[in-house]
């Protein structure tokens, strides 16, 4: 963007600006009531500027028929492929407030003549809500590959060019673990997706026209969604590399984790204590865990509105309210979903986690890792859920006495628990969850890899034939 004293002087920047100055007029309350002459020259001037920042052109003229009739037929298709009113066609509409700006501007000018007739206040406003938010879309799609084509000179006939999804540039790091590329990658992979979207509706209706575009966008799409997802499993298994070298190894961990904890993965490396003779490393634990919280459990399982994510959610509200009966009583059965989902159960009949422990722990054996030498850790960490599963969690313990230490679903559900669910056990459940999460996005990742393979040659496949 480039600014002058403070100014835009981008023309993308002031269409922007002018378009932000519409939706402003448009707003009323009783301080500031509707406007409606400034909201239509604002807007229709924005218009027109992302018209000129499609077309790259420093045209002077302000009509919008024209800048349009300039674009070329694919761009033109986009705007009429837009879904309105069959009484306001894009044509229709043009033609009637094509020279809007103009007209508007100075209709304190001609205040004789018919309203209406002169000053369309129905086509103007209805274009405007319409069509000025795609014209915003379509500028900003549009204006940065003008830039870049003007850049290399290239002469584009008739304004018409191929679309392209580029193949992503792993950058050159030295740093273990680092999510830079991830982040990068996950960003052009959600703006890519539209322009393959786009590209795929068009090769739907002229398979002929459209076919090169459509395979090379659609080839550099998945080979970029294979990269994100192995850089995924890398970043998983860098992260783990060192807590595989038990050079120091970890005493108060062990001794923990037989106590029934997991560890969240962003204490795969760390180690915390206490200065406090006062205070057992346990405690120190579950201090950190509790102040943290949110940080470390707070996050979503699954899609947003899913029912498992709502029921989350709530086992989260339960524990901060210190309702840890209630946290528990939910958690539970967060954990048998969340496994079946591992899993990819989808039968009839009733699942049963300690019956499916295996098929995890053979998913979790088959990932590929990106090192010759194999990492154990994630194998070591189904492991010890599948222990934690077997001979406690679901463990079919039905005698009133000698109440276990870590927490059973069967005594907690048949009312046979008999001492106060602490937040101990929340909070170990809740360690239990976010390494079930990290377990499947990571079985997830190496299931889309194969997939993505299978899909590329079917593609080549499809592109011969």
């Amino acid at each position: 963007m480039k600014y002058i004293r403070g100014c835009k002087i981008d023309r993308l920047g002031i269409a922007d600006d002018f378009y932000e100055a519409y939706i402003k007029c448009l707003k009323t309350n009783n301080d500031n009531p509707y406007v409606v002459v400034p909201a239509f020259v604002n807007g229709l001037f924005s218009c027109e500027l992302y018209l000129k920042s499609i077309l790259n052109t420093n045209n002077k003229g302000h009509n919008l028929k024209e800048l349009f009739d300039l674009l070329d037929k694919r761009k033109q298709k986009e705007l009429e492929d837009v879904e309105c009113d069959e009484r306001y066609t894009l044509e229709l509409l043009l033609n009637g407030i094509g020279n809007g700006f103009e007209v508007w501007r100075y209709c304190f000018e001609d205040e004789h003549k018919d309203f209406e007739e002169k000053y369309p206040f129905e086509y103007t406003n209805y274009f405007l809500k319409t069509y000025l938010p795609v014209l915003k879309r379509m500028a900003q799609k549009y204006y940065n590959e003008t830039k870049w084509y003007s850049k290399i000179n290239v002469i584009v006939v008739g304004g018409d060019h191929m679309r392209e999804i580029s193949i992503y540039e792993i950058k050159s790091t030295f740093v273990m673990g680092s999510s830079n590329d991830l982040i990068e990658l996950y960003k052009k992979l959600n703006i890519d997706k539209s322009t393959l979207d786009e590209i795929t509706r068009d090769f739907n209706k002229d398979k002929i026209n459209y076919k090169e575009e459509y395979y090379k966008a659609k080839h550099n799409y998945l080979v970029n969604l294979y990269l994100y997802n192995y850089l995924i499993i890398k970043k998983y298994f860098e992260d783990a590399v060192l807590n595989d070298f038990d050079i120091y190894p970890d005493y108060t961990k062990v001794k923990m984790k037989k106590d029934g904890w997991m560890f969240p993965h962003s204490l795969i490396n760390s180690r915390i204590s206490s200065y406090s003779p006062n205070e057992s490393p346990e405690e120190v634990y579950i201090r950190y865990f509790d102040t943290y919280f949110d940080k470390l459990f707070n996050f979503d399982i699954g899609q947003l509105d899913s029912r498992v994510n709502r029921y989350y959610k709530q086992a989260i509200n339960c524990y901060k309210n210190t309702n840890y009966y209630s946290c528990v009583v939910s958690l539970f059965p967060i954990i048998e979903s969340y496994h079946q989902a591992i899993n990819n159960f989808d039968k009839d009949e009733f699942y049963r986690v300690t019956q499916n422990l295996d098929k995890v722990s053979n998913k979790i054996k088959n990932v590929n890792q990106p090192f010759v030498s194999k990492i154990n850790y994630y194998v070591k960490l189904v492991d010890q859920f599948n222990d934690l599963a077997k001979n406690h969690y679901f463990n079919n313990s039905t005698k009133r006495m000698n109440e276990p230490k870590i927490i059973n679903r069967n005594r907690i559900m048949h009312g046979l628990f008999s001492r106060e669910v602490s937040k101990e056990d929340c909070l170990q459940l809740f360690c239990v969850i976010s390494n079930l999460v990290d377990i499947k996005e990571l079985i997830d990742a190496n299931d889309k890899m194969q997939k993505i393979k299978i899909e590329l040659e079917e593609l080549e496949i499809s592109k011969n034939s």
